[in-house]
Formats: structure tokens, sequence, C-alpha cells
């Protein structure tokens, strides 16, 4: 009696989990005119130090993203290329990489708006810097003073425009 009692129970219950997660599932499969959102974005970074100037395109494209979870699904915009990097070196020698902004930080943006990004040395340490007067820099916040205490410039500028 027991035995059976625990089987319908089990048995209860796996059906009442898989009806709620077969609904995202059906809902990808519910064909979507594709919205034509798409938006190029061109991304110059200089070196200060070399002068050497690397441009790379990057197109953002809505798309249904219908992935059969309990976050449900939902439009979202995606990178094409996919996520890539910049090598730079720092003024004091040390190297580094600098991710490329993503779809949904750049489609809120006008030209040049690009306020902060981070640097991941090679270390493994990660470094917010952010845009002063033109220029990108990595600021500590001074708990004495309670100002931004300005660490070290880093030797590239970056220019965002829309296409």
């Amino acid at each position: 009696m027991r035995i059976n009692l625990a089987y319908i129970l089990i048995l209860f219950l796996s059906g009442c989990t898989f009806i709620p997660a077969s609904v995202g599932c059906l809902d990808s499969k519910v064909p979507r005119v594709k919205p034509e959102y798409n938006q190029d974005f061109l991304l110059t970074y200089s070196d200060t130090n070399t002068g050497i100037v690397t441009e790379k395109l990057i197109t953002c494209e809505y798309f249904y993203n219908a992935q059969c979870s309990a976050r449900g699904n939902y439009w979202d915009w995606r990178q094409s290329p996919k996520i890539g990097e910049y090598q730079l070196t720092l003024n004091d020698g040390r190297k580094g990489k600098l991710l490329y902004p993503r779809c949904p930080n750049l489609m809120g943006i006008n030209e040049s708006q690009l306020n902060y990004t981070d640097i991941i040395l090679s270390t493994g340490e990660s470094i917010r810097i952010s845009k002063k007067n033109g220029r990108w820099v990595n600021r500590v916040y001074d708990k004495v003073t309670k100002k931004p205490k300005l660490v070290f410039e880093v030797p590239f500028t970056i220019n965002i425009k829309k296409i």
C-alpha cells in the first residue's frame, strides 16, 4: 500500500512539473515574424603610444530567445560576430584585453557615449576604467577625501559610430 502511494505521488508530481516546463517549449515552436531592428556599429580603437588604429564592425541583431526554460522566452539582442577582444599594453608594461561592448550596452547610446568598460589583465585581474574629459582612466575612490583618485591613464581611445 505504501509503495503504491509513493509511486502515485511521484507520478503526480512529475506530471505537475512537466506541464509548466512544456509550455515554454511549445512557445518556441510558434513561427514569429522577425522585426528589422538590426543595427551596425563601427568601433575604432586607437593606441596612443603606437598610433595603431583598429576598427571592428559589430552587427546587433534582434531575435526571439526561445530556450525552453523556466525563465521564459523573450526578444533579445545578439552580436555578430561573437564577442571579441582588443589586446593592449598599459603604460607600465602590463598586457591585457578589452572586451568589445555588448549589444544591449550599445543600443542605448549615441555616438561616443560609452562611459566605462573593463580591462582583463593577463594575470586574470579586472580593472574598471572610465571616461573623464575625453581620456580613459583608472580611478579609485578615496575614502578619506571622499573623491575619486586617479591611478593611471589608459593609452587608448574608443570611438563608437552607428552606421
